[in-house]
């Protein structure tokens, strides 16, 4: 499978995307998500280049990644990558989610995009959900588990989950997410959505 991607650039127009040139290979509907979502790198520190990640569901039967990052220019310009994901290999993932993030590697060191191919599903082994968890838990320090839990549930209520003055890597920040989807059983993590940071203005990022 063969996955549909752009970068965009915040100087250039939304209607020319670096990457790919011809609109018609990407939807549509990206340009009004792009607007709505307002996305923005974090600022910078010695853990990364301002990276942050988020996983939004649409309306048209897919899921988008959106990656943002401040790239090595002088005037260190936000980039963002869009990388649609169907709705049936998230649901397949059963919440293994890091071959999907490992996908905007070429973005984030090269600025340019190759064919971006999924390989099959390779679902989360019960070690590897476990090693997530443990990993949550040793950032969590009074009553760990509990307070898995009452994140969980904020996470999955309507007013959801907002993470306030978290001082870490955007790595640390997946590591909670991925801890949180441990705890949930396989056919609900697919549907299972976050971003890694919230900027100043109340903007998802």
């Amino acid at each position: 499978m063969t996955l549909v991607r752009a970068i965009f650039s915040n100087t250039t127009p939304a209607k020319s995307p670096l990457s790919p040139t011809e609109e018609d290979k990407f939807p549509p509907q990206w340009l009004s998500w792009r607007e709505r979502l307002r996305l923005a790198p974090r600022p910078l520190n010695a853990h990364d280049n301002g990276l942050t990640v988020g996983v939004f569901e649409t309306p048209w039967q897919a899921y988008l990644i959106l990656h943002t990052w401040l790239d090595d220019t002088p005037n260190r310009q936000a980039q963002q990558l869009f990388t649609q994901i169907p709705t049936s290999l998230m649901q397949q993932l059963d919440g293994n989610l890091l071959p999907l993030f490992d996908l905007a590697e070429d973005a984030l060191s090269e600025g340019a995009l190759m064919a971006a191919n999924v390989p099959p599903p390779r679902l989360w082994t019960d070690a590897e959900r476990a090693q997530a968890l443990e990993t949550l838990l040793t950032l969590l320090v009074d009553a760990p588990f509990i307070t898995a839990l009452g994140l969980l549930n904020a996470a999955l209520s309507e007013d959801h989950l907002i993470i306030l003055h978290h001082q870490g890597a955007t790595a640390e920040r997946l590591d909670i997410v991925l801890g949180l989807m441990a705890l949930l059983p396989a056919r609900a993590r697919g549907e299972f959505t976050f971003n890694t940071h919230l900027d100043p203005n109340g903007a998802p990022s």
